[in-house]
């Protein structure tokens, strides 16, 4: 599965995954990106950006990029939109950061959504024409998170803030997902001491 330019900032994530989905007609959950709405029933249709489902409030249409889809009949993400699920270390500052440098460089307007949800956070991506582009969306629930949302096909790139476990790598290509890794940032620490600390050495006790 290739990513057209407007994604290309994939490249830079630490776990990534790429996939096909299945065809409508299982049962599916769609949470809202904002929080506060859930819905669940069969999946009817997936087509022109929006879900249709049968739920107990009959036939619902939502707008596909407002909602995570859960379930084995969830449709493959679009190629103009990607999920970044993950650390909070990461989703909290440098992920947005690096999004924003991405649109400011490949010539995007960009519009921030925040949600009820501080740790979950979505950008939509308009081009020089106006029109949307792309929409990236960020949940920072932390590492432990990404492995399975990534197997789940809730993201499509996993951030973490740790290596990723054999298991956990396992788990996934069990799952028909392949998936790369790729180093995104590394973390530097500083120790500094003050010329009049007593203290001339310490022990691991």
């Amino acid at each position: 599965m290739r990513f057209p330019p407007i994604l290309k900032l994939a490249a830079f994530v630490t776990v990534a995954a790429a996939f096909a989905g299945p065809a409508p007609g299982g049962e599916v959950t769609l949470t809202s990106r904002t929080g506060g709405l859930t819905l669940k029933g069969e999946l009817i249709s997936s087509e022109g950006g929006s879900l249709f489902i049968k739920s107990d409030f009959g036939v619902v249409a939502v707008q596909s990029s407002n909602f995570d889809c859960a379930g084995p009949a969830c449709p493959a993400a679009p190629a103009s939109a990607v999920s970044i699920h993950g650390s909070n270390t990461i989703g909290a500052q440098l992920m947005p950061d690096t999004i924003e440098s991405f649109g400011e460089k490949e010539g995007y307007a960009l519009e921030k959504i925040v949600g009820a949800d501080p740790e979950q956070v979505a950008y939509k991506l308009y081009g020089s024409d106006g029109k949307e582009a792309g929409f990236i969306e960020i949940q920072s629930h932390g590492s432990n998170t990404a492995p399975l949302d990534l197997q789940q096909g809730k993201a499509q790139i996993g951030a973490m803030s740790r290596p990723i476990k054999p298991e956990e790598v396992k788990a996934i290509n069990d799952s028909g997902i392949e998936l790369e890794t790729h180093i995104f940032a590394l973390d530097g620490i500083v120790i500094l001491v003050s010329p009049q600390n007593p203290i001339g050495s310490l022990t691991l006790d």
